[in-house]
């Protein structure tokens, strides 16, 4: 507000950002935008931006603001077309609508109402869906200092009429479909410092002396890096990823690397040696570099991608020395030996190491424990041996812990779940593990992928394994697991290998995040645990190849987010529990080999999985899509019931004939003696001849004793 009480300035920006630099809706403003706006009259400054605006348009009175010099609605997520009446701003200095349609699909008819717009400096209409050709009044903005029309539909080729918007020091137009050469009139450009381009590399790209910024990324770029680019001298940052380079790094990169801080070279076919500059970020992942990884120390380096190259040698003692290192990315190359134990004196920084994919040898080492906060440790697919280091349990930071894949022996420590609280990631997959599973690994409540599969490891289940809190919860499938520090460009996912379905993918933020507890290709017993269903937000669940016993959990239907489930080569037995075919998202259902009996529930999704492979080697299951149960019959299940009943019935007749036989023979016997004199008269006489036969023979006997107890006294 001014000295005169009106508004002029309006800032309802959502300042809260998640962890890749976009906005939290759920902490922002949304809803109907109320039109008593309008009475702004003297409104200079207006941002809206970050908000959840899903449902409705841009109100077209924001074009009645004639004194407006700021409009910022990106990230607002409004929906249908920008009205042209925002033309009237015609004092407007700076526009930006980048992300603001992020879920509109028909944006713009044109985009002419913009000429009007002629003090505009500042211009963002990047990441919407606006598909035209690149307008030719782009000419008027004689003002105009940045502009970024990135990531849209613009087709067919640049005007030649932007070269007179000399004022320009930024201009983005990648990530769209522009085809043709780049115009010569664009050379004219002399005030650029950043500059993000598609289309053919021209040569005239010497004359920009001062561009900083240069991102050419994502072309078709083929042959050799244009020695033209020798004279930009001024570069601090540039990306020449994914294009289609086939060449060493030149000499002369050595005259523009005094001032760079950033070079992205990644996913091209670049060889020869690594080139040693003095850089802050260099990625040259995905190439066909060789040879050894450092020759010379760089001081300054933060960010190092060297992944899936041809790299070989061992790990050089300079990469512990890095002071300034954040990311260390060295994995799918050729490299062998020991993982060196320098770590922790001066790489203090660091808080992500890959080494996997390599021929790594000896045991894991102390140090690496020294790193006060590292965060994600990936040594899978290696040769390392050993136990794992009870120094390990120092690494309160680790989020992620990958080494699956190697030669590893001893137990499952308990200090995993006493110590290593904020794990989210832990695969010791394919190793030579032994004994029991732990109970205090449950103590990892931000647990959310386990998988110990492929070990030799024994006994039952721990039932606590139903207490990780974070798998009793659903999540987005889009969480990732982010390195929000590590200085780039973009924000890096961490590169987490899944075992999804049977199959291993290598998840670098696509996938989404799933919930997995893996324990298959062990020789555990047991039952499975009922805790085990109240993992809600499971979505995979591997049991197979054990020596389970005792039935599927009843409650098994309450994982409600279960795609893959795999309980084969087990010794489970009795029926199939009904609540599994309420599992709406269940994709992948494996049974087979089992001793699992009765007719296999149908409906829902299991009538989707009509493949008999999943039961096959359960001899007493009937029903689709094995072959029909009985129509006359019960199925086999209800039969062995049957069965078990007709044996107890039996039995119980057997000894209730013994007691009435018992009974009446008692008796009957009884009535005979007293309605019969003569046979009363004999059974008695029986019966004291048979008294005074006992007692004549004891009589005997026992003098016959006495006798032979006083001579044995005599002698």
């Amino acid at each position: 507000m001014n000295t005169t009480g009106h508004i002029i300035m309006l800032n309802l920006r959502n300042v809260n950002l998640d962890n890749d630099g976009f906005p939290l809706f759920n902490s922002s403003l949304g809803g109907k935008i109320d039109s008593s706006l309008i009475h702004l009259k003297h409104l200079k400054y207006l941002d809206l931006s970050g908000n959840n605006f899903s449902m409705i348009h841009i109100p077209k009175y924001f074009g009645s603001f004639e004194h407006l010099r700021y409009l910022n609605l990106s990230y607002a997520r409004f929906v249908g077309k920008i009205p042209y009446q925002l033309g009237n701003l015609s004092n407007l200095h700076t526009l930006d609508l980048s992300y603001a349609f992020l879920y509109s699909t028909s944006v713009v008819d044109d985009l002419v109402w913009l000429s009007s717009l002629s003090f505009l400096q500042y211009l963002d209409l990047s990441w919407n869906h606006f598909n035209s050709t690149l307008p030719q009044w782009l000419t008027n903005f004689n003002n105009l200092a940045y502009l970024d029309l990135s990531g849209n539909q613009f087709s067919g080729s640049m005007p030649s009429t932007m070269g007179n918007l000399t004022s320009l020091e930024f201009l983005d137009l990648s990530y769209n479909s522009i085809d043709g050469r780049i115009p010569r009139s664009f050379s004219n450009l002399c005030n650029l410092r950043i500059l993000g381009l598609q289309g053919d590399l021209p040569n005239w790209l010497r004359n920009f002396n001062s561009l900083a910024y240069l991102d050419l990324s994502f072309n078709e770029f083929s042959g050799s890096i244009p020695s033209t680019m020798g004279n930009l001298t001024s570069l601090e940052f540039l990306d020449l990823m994914n294009n289609s380079i086939d060449d060493v790094v030149p000499d002369w990169f050595r005259n523009i690397a005094f001032n760079m801080k950033s070079l992205d070279l990644s996913h091209n076919q670049l060889q020869g040696k690594l080139p040693n500059l003095f850089l802050q970020i260099l990625d040259l992942s995905n190439d066909s570099f060789s040879g050894p990884v450092l020759e010379k120390n760089m001081p300054n380096l933060e960010f190092l991608d060297i992944s899936s190259n041809f790299m070989n040698g061992s790990i050089p003692s300079l990469l512990c020395k890095l002071e300034k290192l954040v990311y260390l990315d060295l994995s799918s190359n050729y490299l062998h030996g020991n993982i060196l134990d320098c770590w922790g004196n001066k790489s203090v920084s660091l808080e992500y190491i890959n080494f996997s994919n390599n021929n790594l040898s000896g045991e894991i080492p102390s140090s690496l424990s020294d790193i006060p906060f590292l965060q994600s440790l990936h040594l899978r697919n290696n040769f390392l041996s050993g136990e794992l280091p009870s120094t390990m349990k120092k690494m309160k930071s680790l989020v992620v812990l990958d080494l699956a894949h190697n030669k590893l022996s001893g137990v499952v420590p308990t200090w995993l779940g006493e110590n290593l609280s904020s794990l989210r990631i832990l695969s010791l997959r394919s190793n030579m593990i032994y004994g029991n599973i732990p109970p205090q690994i449950s103590n990892i409540s931000s647990l959310q992928y386990l998988d110990l599969s492929q070990n030799n490891l024994s006994g039952a289940i721990p039932q606590s394994l139903g207490d990780f809190t974070a798998m009793t919860k659903i999540h987005d499938v889009g969480d990732q697991i982010i390195l929000p520090s590590v200085y780039r460009a973009e924000l890096v996912w961490d590169n987490i290998v899944m075992t999804l379905k049977g199959v291993e993918l290598e998840n670098n933020g696509t996938l989404g995040f799933y919930n997995v507890v893996d324990l298959s290709a062990n020789s555990l017993s047991g039952d499975i645990p009922e805790e085990l269903t109240r993992l809600i937000g499971l979505k995979s669940l591997n049991l197979s190849s054990n020596s389970l016993k005792g039935n599927i959990p009843n409650k098994i239907g309450a994982l409600k987010q279960l795609e893959s489930l795999d309980l084969s080569r087990n010794r489970l037995f009795g029926e199939i529990p009904s609540s599994l075919s309420t599992l709406n998202f269940l994709s992948k259902l494996n049974l087979s080999y089992n001793n699992l009996s009765g007719r296999i529930p149908s409906g829902f999704q299991l009538q989707t999985l009509n493949d008999s492979s999943i039961y096959i080697g359960n001899d007493n299951l009937c029903g689709p899509p094995l072959s029909p149960c009985p129509t006359n019959e019960v199925p086999p299940s209800h039969k062995k019931m049957e069965r078990e009943k007709d044996d107890e019935s039996e039995m119980t007749g057997f000894f209730v004939s013994i007691g009435l036989g018992i009974v009446v023979g008692f008796w009957g016997f009884c009535a005979i003696l007293i309605f019969k004199r003569s046979w009363r008269i004999a059974y008695y006489q029986f019966c004291d001849d048979i008294i005074e036969k006992v007692i004549v023979a004891m009589t005997i006997w026992f003098a016959r004793l006495k006798i032979k107890i006083q001579k044995d006294r005599e002698n």
